[in-house]
């Protein structure tokens, strides 16, 4: 019956559903979802003694090395103080761990292995030992009765009530002192409490107060494990065996006795049994000491076992419980703990039956006229596994005549004697065609006509069901039962019209198209594929470029509502229809983008994947189609739902399939799974939330402070940021659970999350309550959730007291203040209109005065503008002569006298009759005038009377001196003669100082100006030259260069891209023929430096070139190398900080052998043949002295080259990679320049020549040129 449940979902039977995930009995063991934890997951130790769970939820676990706290996700360890014995509070007695109970009354209650027991109340440890009358420190079982704990020891029972301790041993009616096992009995109105101790069991009635020992003939009286019925009677665990005792009939049921094999009673015969349990659906779960852990289901008589063949961590099973959720925990020696729970998805194994795990595909085959209803299994190495109708698998394999045991794909038709025909595809054996009824298999292969051997997918036509569809990885063929021979299969491929050959999957449309999906390019559509009508067929594809998410088609589905065809790629979902495809512009939704396979049943659509099953709603998934909706509101399935792998089967056909009684059928690669949808809803209870913690920023839990009353918890003044601890306690996907929290006194709204912990900060102080719910993985909430209140105290400058007596405080401050402000306010005004009065004077006064220099500056101004329009220095010396004379009154007579060459120039005089002198000694003009009187800053007065005359034969009254000093130098001299005695006002004096602080600026300008157009003249007559110079060096140059077109007429064809820097270039190229050996000598030099040096280079190196080659006939190209670079440090020996030497390379063409010899300086050589460009490597030292090596230690090598007609070899210099330009400003490279050659080596050199040209222009645009550019191309006859 271990298939039950499965059959009858399959097959339409009903059975009533629990609202809880409780353990079904229809399900073998090895079916429920199982998780281990132990050690490496945070365990402190991998022996479980006892498993409980306490009414918030949290299970606890005990250990050999501590009590542990469980809430799905962590674990947390309580363990005991070094100084344990004496401890009251800190924790548990020991950490021996041997038994956990959890009570109504008083928390949990821990048992150790010699120290005693503690009772945790969940705040504090209280703990109790044998100085505190306990019978005993060693703790074997626990049991509760109202407000009584029974404690289990190996010398005899205790009570604990009320703080008391009350004993019981042989002389109250036990048999033997060693409590084993405690269980509780008060059903029936019975209050009976069952001990079971190493010599039987005994009964104690709690209502009497009576121990009265029960007699029983077990074969062991070593009574180890206790566990009722719902008939009150007893299951008892021995160390040598099971045992059942009807109380009411007194009869004693011995499972060693049992014959029956086929029930599997061998698994429990003579097994110690250490724990039991009865869960809620009746099932007895046993947990041996060395077998394992078993199942007895009472109503079908069976025993079934789950060890450590079926991958239980060990065998010996110490602990058993059964939580609020229906799950069952298990506790092991030495392999942690397991929990077993029941889930939505059942599924198959190689343990259940199925021949290989990995699963390809999967069909459901059901027949009315026959009760004939099975399920066929593709597997990947072991043919195909058949679920049949009486719970059991057959099989069908190449032992049975199939052509290959990978299976990718089955379907099923009727022929015309209504026998069953089923076409499988396999991997390699072509197509099986297998009757059910004779059992006759037909194989089709390449070699009667199938297309290809690899079969992905078969469909039967629904439109001409004579007609079958496969799908291949070597094209599509159509198998037409209607013909004969080789007429049989029409084949397409690539020749005929397909875009591809590799074929995934297939859908025939409701108007006869085939929908074709390939593994490289898309979809393709075949319109008319029977070619009906004689009317060929018409193949159309559909790509990325046409807007499809990717070119690898894994699945496609056709909703018929709307005719719509969905296409499943590697990389998301699209659609087609009329045409066209639409991809949404999103994907991310989907945990996984490949989607194996589509199907929609009812208003649900499903998806598999290598992530799991998702599902979404027929509603939400066409808006999220349409664009109407940003999200997918999607449910997903993955291990923690039943699923044995989340990875789901792809590329075969079909790889999801239903049925006509709402089970859907999946394979994966740990074998196939089915589940109902139609009753797919919660199983689950709505999660218990809790509050774990609310802390300050000290890390205080006020979430443990205890209020009178219930009242808020009240944070002081200073706490005002609140970290707050929450959990939802399922253990059925807790990663998937969810919340929604919402601080009343802060949030507006409700927040989500799947986070544990929030954080508030900078709360205001006022009351706050902070409530929480959660959903389990099904989507379940718990809206009453729990909350938690508090209160954030006040600081006392926020009370409203505070404000009411800092307010008072301020306004008398402020009468105060403002009186003896009234009273200063009053004296001041008096002071203050004796200050206007005198202020009103004063402010006159300097208007006036301001009025005044305004008047000066304008005239100043004026002057200012008329000198800046002068450009030359006489213009200038002329202008503010002549600007002077109209600030300076009563003379019409001035004249400058600037310093030039130890002299002062007698310039722009002006009113004088008589000639001046041109200039002045520097002595006389100085000794003249140091006699004069200052009569402000920058002027003198100076009187001639009595001394020699500046200007003989003129003698003024007196002259006025303005002397233009630059850094304390008279730079000129500004002199002014009068006729008459005359004194100078405050104002011509401050206009005069005015004026002369710009003369001075207008004379250094002037003057700066005059030198800058000498030294312009000067260099005019400098370039002149040295531009005449550069082009004698320019036809010197060009002399010595060789003709291109000469060099052409020794080639088939041939190129020289030659384009300098400078006007003169430091590369250059060299062109020899040898009249007698015909040997053709072509070099490329690139000399240091650019311009006229790089010019001297080039014509001391083609100096050298023809003395080694033209004089002294040296051909070999490494030998010339060498004679150059000896005969460049000759030359250059006496300046040995020189560094001065060129990159070359050079080859010699001998074209009577058809060889070229190359040998060059950090010149690589490039040729291409073949459309293959090849280089071959320079010396990577150069010649000359370039603070390289000198040159006994340079070896230059000669590489010789069988060249073919029409081969091409290129030489160039540095510059074109090394130019820079595009968009990122960067250097050509020299790799990009091979492949340009290459790209455009097959036009004539003229266009090669162009080419080069315009990309150059194109690359450095408006950069400048960085070097000097070489390239020449040879193509050799």
């Amino acid at each position: 019956m271990c298939f039950l449940l499965s059959f009858v979902l399959f097959f339409g039977f009903s059975l009533p559903s629990h609202s809880q995930t409780f353990l079904s009995t229809s399900k073998k063991i090895t079916q429920y979802s199982q998780h281990t934890w132990q050690k490496r997951d945070g365990l402190p130790q991998n022996s479980i003694t006892s498993i409980t769970q306490s009414d918030d939820g949290y299970m606890w676990i005990g250990t050999h090395n501590g009590l542990v706290k469980f809430d799905g996700r962590e674990f947390k360890v309580f363990s005991a103080p070094t100084d344990f014995k004496n401890n009251t509070q800190d924790g548990i007695s020991d950490n021996f761990v041997s038994v956990v109970q959890n009570t109504k009354q008083s928390g949990l209650w821990v048992g150790t292995n010699g120290e005693g027991i503690s009772n945790y109340n969940f705040l504090t440890f209280k703990n109790f030992n044998t100085q505190k009358d306990l019978i005993d420190n060693t703790i074997l079982c626990l049991e509760e009765w109202k407000d009584n704990i029974w404690i289990g020891t190996p010398k005899g029972l205790s009570r604990y009530r009320r703080s008391v301790f009350r004993n019981y041993t042989q002389k109250d009616g036990l048999l033997n002192v060693k409590i084993n096992t405690l269980l509780k009995d008060t059903k029936n109105g019975q209050n009976t409490l069952w001990i079971g101790t190493d010599e039987g069991l005994a009964k104690f009635n709690l209502d009497l107060g009576k121990i009265t020992p029960i007699s029983l003939p077990l074969p062991d009286v070593q009574i180890l494990a206790l566990e009722s019925d719902v008939k009150n009677n007893l299951y008892i665990g021995t160390a040598n065996g099971l045992f059942y005792w009807n109380i009411e009939k007194k009869e004693l049921r011995n499972f060693n006795d049992k014959k029956n094999e086929s029930n599997n009673y061998e698994l429990i015969r003579n097994a110690t049994i250490n724990t039991l349990l009865i869960d809620k659906l009746g099932s007895v779960w046993i947990g041996t000491n060395s077998q394992g852990l078993l199942r007895y289901i009472p109503n079908l008589e069976k025993f079934e076992a789950l060890t450590t063949k079926e991958g239980l961590a060990s065998n010996s099973i110490t602990a058993l419980f059964e939580d609020k959720e229906g799950s069952l925990w298990v506790g092991m020696n030495r392999g942690g703990f397991l929990r077993l729970n029941d889930s939505k998805f059942t599924s198959y194994s190689t343990l259940e039956g199925l021949s290989d795990n990995l699963t390809n595909c999967i069909f459901t085959y059901s027949d009315k006229n026959q009760a004939q209803n099975q399920i066929w299994i593709g597997t990947q190495s072991d043919g195909i596994s058949i679920f049949n109708q009486n719970y059991t698998f057959s099989y069908l394999t190449i032992k049975n005549g199939l052509p290959h045991n990978h299976v990718r794909s089955i379907t099923a038709t009727k022929n015309a004697n209504n026998e069953a025909i089923f076409w499988i595809g396999t991997y390699g054996g072509g197509m099986a065609k297998y009757n059910s009824q004779t059992k006759k298999i037909t194989v089709f292969d390449t070699k009667n006509g199938l297309v290809g051997d690899f079969v992905r997918a078969i469909q039967v036509s629904k439109i001409n069901p004579n007609k079958i569809i496969i799908l291949t990885t070597e094209g599509l063929s159509i198998l037409d039962e209607n013909k004969v021979g080789a007429n049989k299969f029409t084949n397409y491929t690539t020749s005929q019209g397909l875009a591809s050959n590799n074929l995934t999957c297939v859908l025939e449309t409701q108007n006869g198209q085939i929908l074709v999906g390939t593994e490289d390019n898309g979809i393709l559509l075949i319109e008319n594929p029977y070619s009906t009508n004689n009317t060929p067929p018409s193949f159309f594809s559909f790509t990325t470029q046409d807007g499809l998410a990717d070119n690898l088609v894994l699945s496609l589905y056709q909703d018929l509502l709307d005719n719509t065809i969905y296409i499943g790629t590697k990389n998301g979902i699209s659609t087609y229809n009329n045409g066209k495809i639409i991809t949404p512009k999103s994907t991310s939704q989907w945990s996984s983008d490949a989607i194996h396979s589509i199907l929609k049943v009812s208003s649900m659509w499903w998806f598999t994947s290598n992530d799991g099953v998702w599902t979404v709603s027929n509603d939400n998934f066409r808006n999220w189609i349409a664009q109407k909706t940003d999200s997918l509101n999607i449910t997903s399935y993955d291990e923690n739902d039943g699923l044995r792998s989340s990875d789901c089967a792809s590329l075969s056909y079909p790889s999801i399939t239903t049925d006509q009684t709402g089970n859907i059928w999946i394979p994966t690669t740990q074998g196939f799974s089915s589940f109902n949808y139609t009753i797919l809803h919660s199983l689950l209870p709505k999660p218990n939330v809790i509050i774990e913690g609310v802390f300050d920023e000290n890390g205080n839990n006020w979430s443990l402070k205890e209020t009178d009353n219930n009242e808020k918890v009240v944070f002081p003044s200073e706490f005002n940021n609140v970290e707050i601890h929450f959990d939802a306690l399922t253990f059925v996907s807790p990663q998937k659970v969810m919340y929604k929290y919402k601080l009343e006194g802060y949030d507006k709204e409700w927040r989500f999350t799947d986070k544990r912990t929030v954080f508030y900060g900078d709360l205001l102080p006022k009351e706050y309550i902070f409530q929480v719910k959660a959903a389990n993985s099904d989507g379940v909430w718990n809206e009453e959730g729990t909350s938690f209140s508090f209160k954030i105290k006040p600081k006392f400058t926020q009370v409203i007291w505070f404000w009411l007596v800092l307010v008072a405080l301020i306004l008398i401050i402020a009468f105060i203040i403002y009186k003896w402000q009234a009273g200063i306010i009053e004296n001041q005004h008096k002071k203050l209109e004796e200050l206007v009065e005198s202020r009103t004077e004063a402010l006159f006064i300097q208007t006036t005065e301001t009025q005044n220099q305004a008047s000066e500056l304008a005239v100043i101004d004026k002057i200012v503008a008329s000198v800046n329009k002068q450009v030359t220095f006489e213009d200038v010396l002329h202008t503010l002569l002549e600007q002077a004379l109209t600030l300076v009154k009563d003379t019409n007579k001035g004249y400058f006298l600037y310093y030039q060459e130890d002299y002062f120039h007698v310039a722009v005089p002006q009113g004088y009759t008589h000639h001046l002198p041109e200039k002045l000694s520097f002595d006389k003009v100085i000794n003249y005038f140091k006699w004069g009187v200052p009569l402000a800053r920058y002027f003198y007065k100076v009187y001639p009377t009595e001394r020699e005359y500046l200007l003989a034969p003129y003698t003024p009254r007196f002259s006025l001196v303005i002397p233009i000093l630059i850094e304390n130098f008279p730079e000129a001299i500004l002199v002014f003669d009068f006729e008459k005695e005359r004194s100078f006002s405050l104002t011509e004096s401050r206009q005069l100082q005015r004026f002369t602080e710009h003369a001075i600026s207008s004379f250094l300008k002037a003057r700066a100006y005059k030198e800058v157009q000498l030294q312009k003249e000067a260099l005019q007559d400098t370039v002149g030259h040295l531009s005449d110079s550069i082009q004698y060096a320019f036809k010197i140059q060009q002399a010595i260069l060789t003709n291109p077109i000469e060099i052409k007429s020794h080639f088939e064809d041939a190129f020289v891209f030659y384009r300098p820097r400078d006007v003169v270039s430091g590369d250059f190229y060299w062109f020899y023929e040898n009249k007698e050996t015909g040997v053709l000598t072509f070099a490329v030099i690139d000399c240091t430096g650019h311009g006229v040096p790089g010019a001297f280079m080039t014509v001391m190196t083609n100096s050298i070139l023809n003395q080694i080659i033209r004089e002294s006939h040296v051909e070999n190209p490494a030998e010339i190398l060498t004679l150059l670079d000896k005969k460049l440090e000759e030359t250059f020996s006496n300046e040995s900080k020189r560094k001065d030497g060129m990159d070359i390379g050079i080859f010699s063409i001998d074209k009577s052998k058809k060889i070229l010899n190359y040998a060059a300086a950090k010149l690589d050589l490039c040729f291409i043949r073949d459309n293959e460009i090849h280089q071959i490597k320079a010396t990577r030292y150069p010649i000359g002295n370039m603070g390289t090596k000198k040159v006994q230690e340079k070896s230059f090598q000669t590489h010789a080259i069988n060249y073919q007609k029409g081969d091409i070899f290129y030489l160039y210099t540095d510059g074109f990679p090394d130019q820079f330009g595009g968009e990122e400003n960067r250097k050509f490279m020299s790799r990009r320049f091979r492949e340009f050659l290459l790209e455009y080596h097959y036009l004539s050199a003229v266009e090669q020549e162009e080419k080069l040209g315009t990309a150059l222009e194109m690359w450095k645009g408006n950069i400048k040129q960085t070097d000097d550019i070489l390239v020449v191309g040879v193509k050799v006859e």
